[in-house]
């Protein structure tokens, strides 16, 4: 898959990203244009569902690129998000030369410089990310699930885009990714990271924006011109704007469990469908 060229405004990068489903406004095309053209990371926080891993999937869409993804939680160390050693490989390895020949000072340097070559190496997706032929899109996702050590851990991979093994080096990028990081903004991030990132901030949409998302996402709803009045009306079954409308209202009710673009988009077809008959 050959990635887009380098866009040539954020006009275009907004169209790009139009064109493949998702609704940008100004300040995420903005970032999403800097990020092509500066080469710096993303970082985009906001509540749960707005659409910030869509984000991503859309920029990897639009650019033609390659989706990496990293699913951060608790817990999550370098072996599951840069590489570890393939040790029963290399076990093997050293069970076959000993087999061969007899164990001497000589023979163990060239199994031990054997065993730690890029053959018995098993690349998580920061590695993979980094050592891929071909332009990717790094997505990093929920980075606030992780603790401040693996923030640190992540500045070589942000600034200079090169990962250091001890036994090989250092692994520079072959190629330049776009790196995004989301947050549900649960923890302060650290500054040492925020500092290497462009930033950005989505929030829910408003009525007339998820309007159009839905009207995207399900076409087959009517969009009428009608206002939220504290009820639901039948004439809003298969609406659009009843359906925006709906979402919109009650995120103050529940903030907790406030309903995002994402669940939206999911749940707005299922108004269009017919009801089933209660049984008797």
């Amino acid at each position: 898959m050959a990635a887009n060229p380098e866009p040539g405004s954020v006009a275009e990068v907004r169209e790009s990203l139009g064109e493949v489903g998702y609704l940008a406004d100004e300040p995420a095309a903005l970032v999403a244009y800097l990020a092509q053209r500066l080469g710096k990371p993303v970082l985009v926080e906001g509540p749960a569902g707005v659409g910030k891993t869509e984000l991503a999937k859309a920029i990897s869409r639009a650019t033609q690129r390659q989706l990496i993804r990293l699913q951060c939680y608790e817990g999550l160390d370098e072996a599951k998000a840069l590489y570890e050693w393939n040790y029963r490989k290399q076990l093997l390895r050293i069970q076959a030369e000993s087999g061969a020949e007899q164990a001497d000072a000589a023979g163990w340097d060239a199994v031990h410089g054997d065993i730690f070559s890029e053959e018995f190496l098993l690349t998580r997706p920061l590695l993979q990310a980094i050592a891929a032929t071909e332009p990717v899109v790094l997505l990093i996702d929920e980075i606030d699930k992780t603790d401040q050590e693996f923030e640190a851990m992540l500045l070589e991979v942000l600034s200079d885009f090169q990962i250091s093994i001890p036994e090989l080096g250092v692994i520079e990028a072959r190629t330049h990714p776009i790196v995004v990081l989301t947050s549900n903004n649960s923890r302060e991030l650290t500054e040492a990271l925020k500092r290497r990132c462009l930033y950005l901030w989505l929030d829910y949409p408003e009525v007339e924006r998820e309007m159009e998302i839905v009207r995207l996402h399900a076409p087959e709803l009517a969009c009428t011109p009608r206002t939220w009045r504290g009820r639901w009306p039948a004439s809003w079954s298969r609406s659009c704007t009843g359906c925006a409308s709906w979402t919109s209202r009650s995120r103050p009710r529940s903030p907790s469990r406030s309903t995002g673009r994402a669940r939206s988009c999911s749940w707005a077809p299922t108004t269009s469908m017919p009801r089933c008959s209660p049984a008797r």
